[in-house]
Parts: C-alpha cells; structure tokens; sequence
C-alpha cells in the first residue's frame, strides 16, 4: 500500500497530475533537494535564513517527506500528490533555528504576499 492508497488518492491522481501553474507553499522543515525521488520535480525556495540547509536533521527529513508526499515523480516509489504542481518551500525548522527570528521572517513573507495579492487582484480584474 502506498500513501496515496492510504489517503485515498490513489483516484485523484489517476485523473490529474497537477498543473505547473498551481504553487503549493510549504512551510516545514529544509528539503533534500538532491533527493531521487525529488529529481525533475519543480520546487523552489523561497527568501529564508533556512533556504538551501538541509542537514540529516529531524527537521529535514520531516520537510523532505512531505515534499515527497506532495510532489515525489511519478514512478517513484511513493508517487506524490500532485507531481506536476510547482512547491515553494520555506523552511522554518532547524535544529538550531531560533523561533522569534523565523517567525519574523515568516511574518514579512505573509505581508509580503498580502500586498503582491492585493495589488495583482486590483490589476487583474
């Protein structure tokens, strides 16, 4: 049994991989992005104190899991969710990470990202 089969999603995935268009964000742990079951995915990082450090921590076994669960290829040994979908990560666990500074990080990112919706939602229409 595989996670989709587990979750039920066996059938979700049967009918759409994804679009490259859709942006999943991740907030978790770093990612081995080195990964073979991460090869060809579309993942980018976001702006972080994090990004790009991926130790053999808890913490990034926890992110690559989870960027597996969603975005593993096809015919990989556990097929992610939607493979097709583009993951934006930011990181916000560490071994070492101090939580008021990652939470400050986060906070600018939410704003940031509140304001370029506001503004495209004004334009877009």
């Amino acid at each position: 049994m595989t996670a989709l089969d587990l979750f039920r999603l066996s059938a979700v995935t049967e009918r759409t991989r994804g679009n490259p268009t859709i942006i999943i964000g991740l907030i978790d742990g770093p990612v081995a992005m080195t990964h073979p079951e991460l090869a060809g995915t579309r993942i980018r990082e976001g702006p972080g104190r994090l990004a790009g450090k991926c130790a053999r921590s808890t913490a990034c076994q926890h992110g690559t899991f989870v960027a597996g669960t969603l975005a593993a290829s096809h015919g990989s040994a556990d097929s992610g969710i939607c493979p097709d979908c583009t993951l934006l990560l930011h990181p916000i666990f560490a071994e070492t990470a101090t939580l008021s500074s990652d939470a400050t990080v986060l906070r600018a990112q939410v704003e940031d990202y509140r304001v370029r919706r506001v503004v495209y939602t004004r334009f877009s229409h």
